[in-house]
């Protein structure tokens, strides 16, 4: 009898261990958000003066938390299959990409000392982001993988993802932001970028969303797309209230100098947030069975949008033909590796039920 208490009791303690690590993943995977978000917000409204500004402590902290967080899930695997063990449950691979957000601080801080503030979309932003959103993914395949073996109720595991998608949705918005204010405000942004062409936009945005979207479908259904950016939406509210009411008091605080009519258009950027979520919305609603006709339509929906916004605006610059035809290849492709990558993490998180 006391055996058999003193194994339920190493059990619980095991299952809670596991709740309380995911939880802080969860948690750090906000801070994160909630720190990319800021710190585009910042980039425009007050630059970059300081690798030590407020939404880079918050973006970094959050990748150190969830670093430690993969590292003592792996360590408590055991010697024994401790590698393989942490990879399948996707701690290990969190770890990997902690330490891609780190390496990308370091390079970030180079990038700026030397060339400065002139883009968003510079080099170590993409290879922070790219950590971020491994992070991501591996913590989506440590939550279905705890659910699958009832650490967490199903449920639970279910909610937890609903909410890491919701802010890859939401991510990408933030990021396609800075290059729809450059080619559609048409004035002097503050912002650089490679390229001018507004349909960039409906590049930058086929290269995202699509993927999201039968990502989303494939882990959590055509309703639960919905719902994920119905989550998103709400996400994004409060960020922005957040920016805008945070950003000036925390930078007179520290002796920041906020810039002169830096922040867009709240219209403009719900105009910028319709375009974003609306189209795989609408395509999301036709039921369309395969990927890569999701990937084609949405690509297609975008450049419409751009072409009908430079119609309103007066923008005559002719119509690319070659260029529309390769957002909407570039959809396509992405519409694919999106479902490919929602079955891998499916398959990842099965593996040891």
């Amino acid at each position: 009898m006391r055996e058999r208490a003193l194994e339920l009791i190493a059990w619980s303690y095991t299952i809670w261990a596991e709740r309380l690590l995911l939880a802080g993943l969860l948690v750090s995977s906000i801070l994160m958000g909630w720190g990319v978000a800021w710190d585009i917000h910042w980039h425009w409204t007050v630059g970059r003066e300081s690798f030590w500004i407020p939404p880079h402590m918050l973006l970094y902290w959050g990748a150190a938390l969830a670093g430690m967080l993969a590292f003592l899930a792996s360590v408590r695997t055991g010697a024994a299959g401790r590698l393989r063990s942490s990879l399948t449950q996707g701690y290990g691979s969190i770890a990997i990409g902690s330490a891609i957000m780190i390496a990308a601080a370091g390079f970030d801080e180079l990038w700026h000392r030397t060339i400065g503030d002139r883009t968003i979309w510079s080099p170590p932003h993409v290879l922070g982001v790219t950590g971020a959103v491994v992070i991501t993914l591996a913590t989506a395949i440590a939550l279905l993988h705890a659910g699958r073996r009832q650490v967490l109720p199903p449920l639970w595991a279910q909610i937890g993802l609903l909410h890491l998608l919701a802010g890859l949705i939401i991510a990408a918005y933030f990021g396609l932001v800075p290059a729809t204010l450059m080619v559609f405000l048409q004035g002097d942004t503050g912002l650089r970028f490679f390229i001018t062409s507004p349909y960039i936009v409906s590049a930058l945005a086929s290269l995202m969303i699509p993927a999201l979207v039968t990502c989303d479908q494939q882990l959590l259904g055509r309703r639960g797309f919905e719902i994920a950016a119905m989550v998103g939406l709400g996400l994004w509210s409060f960020q922005t209230v957040f920016h805008l009411l945070t950003t000036p008091l925390v930078a007179g605080t520290l002796g920041y100098a906020m810039k002169p009519d830096a922040v867009p258009d709240l219209r403009f950027e719900l105009l910028t947030l319709g375009f974003v979520v609306l189209p795989p919305l609408a395509v999301n609603r036709l039921a369309l069975r395969q990927p890569w006709v999701v990937g084609a339509v949405i690509g297609a929906l975008y450049t419409a949008g751009v072409a009908l916004w430079l119609g309103v605006r007066g923008m005559e610059r002719g119509v690319p033909v070659l260029g529309i035809a390769g957002v909407i290849i570039l959809g396509t492709l992405t519409a694919v590796s999106g479902r490919l990558c929602g079955q891998w993490i499916e398959r990842a998180s099965s593996v040891g039920d």
